[in-house]
């Protein structure tokens, strides 16, 4: 029986077994419940913003800018060039170097900067008040202008040179009719001659000599002194229709040395000088006074120069028609009541500080000629072409007038009259008023005080 027990239990426990592996096969193979994943939600793109940066002239800045999310903290620097200077921010109301913004637009900025070379520094820099043996000087001519006529005026120009010193950026223009101009039209726009005034033809331009086109904005200043004639002048200089081909040929050159002169006066007064002489820092008197005392005594010393001038006696030479020595004369006359009023001029008018304007002056031209030559006689032709005029940029002109004559400039209009109307009429002046021979050996022009 026991045996028979055990063999049921052992039947009974393998049935139990069998039928536990056979459950286990049965729920292996039943699929797996669905499962459904819902999508994670897309994250939005961030906004984002322009940056742009520039640097004005005279400097550069750290970054040109780009496109960056929105709240991006970014900071700018300035960085000034040598001999310029950071002034500020287009864009921006901070004067510091450093700019640090956020973006939250679409947002441009530039870097400003100034120059901290003055214009007296670049002039000097360059040598433009100094004269030189070979300086820079052009001719721009209307292609219908020959080259004898650009010849000429440089074989002329040399001897000014030679006398007075070579000084740079001296431009002659010679323009015709429009269509043979282009190139000059082209020229004195690149220039910016005047650009205010909107020129575009010959006509708008004229004759202008000497007009100087001094400006100083952006870059480099243009510092040309430019002398604008017509090709008709040219062949007709005093527009009378003179057919002496000599005399035509002195009043040309006439012309060449006074406008030249006007060079010569300018070049001390550095950047004081904004492009014209007629701006009120010297008197009108003594700029144009001085270039006739000029131009007549260098014109009687070159006339062996030119074989054009030969023939010419002093009277065809001048450009008053008459010897200094007549024109000293005929003018005591006058003011004396002893000839006929010439121009405005008679023995009720009276040199003055009306005299120092350009209004002032007008239509008296041979007695500012004598007032100049007075003052070279009561000083010497060195301190009245050369020494007042390099000490004018320090002192001024009347404090420069007065430390080399000892006079101040109504003593010297006073004093001026005085001869003029006490002195015999008739009598040659004093024998320095109209000095004879090479200039350069009795005035050194070349020499002139280089300011610093």
């Amino acid at each position: 029986m026991k045996f028979s027990t055990s063999l049921f239990s052992l039947c009974i426990l393998s049935f139990i077994i069998v039928f536990s592996c056979s459950t286990e096969e049965v729920q292996d193979a039943t699929p797996p419940p669905s499962i459904i994943q819902n999508p994670e939600p897309e994250t939005p793109a961030p906004t984002q913003y322009t940056l742009t940066v520039t640097a004005g002239e005279g400097g550069s800045v750290s970054t040109e800018g780009g496109t960056y999310d929105e709240g991006t903290e970014i900071t700018i620097t300035a960085s000034a060039n040598e001999g310029y200077r950071f002034t500020g921010w287009e864009g921006n109301d901070s004067t510091s170097e450093s700019l640090t913004i956020t973006l939250n637009s679409n947002q441009t900025y530039q870097a400003l900067f100034e120059s901290i070379i003055t214009l007296k520094d670049r002039l000097i820099d360059i040598g433009w008040n100094v004269p030189k043996d070979n300086p820079n000087q052009q001719v721009i001519a209307a292609s219908s202008v020959p080259q004898e006529i650009i010849d000429e005026f440089f074989n002329v120009q040399s001897y000014l040179n030679n006398t007075i010193g070579g000084y740079d950026n001296y431009l002659m223009v010679i323009h015709d009719t429009n269509q043979n101009s282009q190139n000059v039209l082209d020229t004195l726009s690149y220039l910016r001659y005047n650009e205010f005034e909107n020129w575009t033809t010959v006509e708008d331009i004229g004759i202008n000599c000497l007009t100087g086109n001094m400006w100083y904005g952006n870059g480099e200043p243009d510092l040309t002194d430019i002398c604008i004639l017509s090709y008709e002048f040219y062949l007709n200089p005093k527009f009378n229709n003179e057919e002496n081909e000599s005399k035509k040929a002195a009043a040309l050159y006439h012309t060449f040395a006074h406008e030249y002169f006007h060079v010569f006066q300018s070049r001390p007064l550095l950047d004081k000088i904004n492009g014209n002489l007629d701006d009120g820092l010297l008197p009108a008197w003594w700029i144009e006074g001085g270039a006739l005392y000029f131009q007549n005594l260098w014109m009687i010393e070159n006339q062996v120069n030119f074989e054009k001038l030969s023939g010419l006696t002093e009277e065809e030479l001048s450009n008053h028609g008459r010897t200094n020595s007549d024109a000293h004369k005929s003018y005591k006359r006058i003011f004396q009541g002893l000839e006929e009023p010439r121009q405005n001029l008679n023995p009720d008018w009276y040199f003055s500080s009306e005299q120092e304007s350009y209004l002032g002056i007008a239509n008296t031209e041979m007695v500012i000629h004598q007032a100049f030559a007075y003052l070279v006689h009561i000083t010497n032709p060195q301190i009245a072409l050369v020494s007042i005029l390099e000490d004018t940029y320090d002192l001024g002109f009347e404090n420069s007038f007065l430390m080399h004559t000892k006079l101040t400039l109504d003593e010297f209009y006073d004093s001026f009259n005085n001869y003029m109307r006490t002195e015999d009429p008739e009598a040659e002046p004093p024998s320095n008023m109209f000095p004879v021979g090479p200039m350069n050996e009795y005035v050194d022009f070349w020499n002139i005080k280089v300011k610093s």
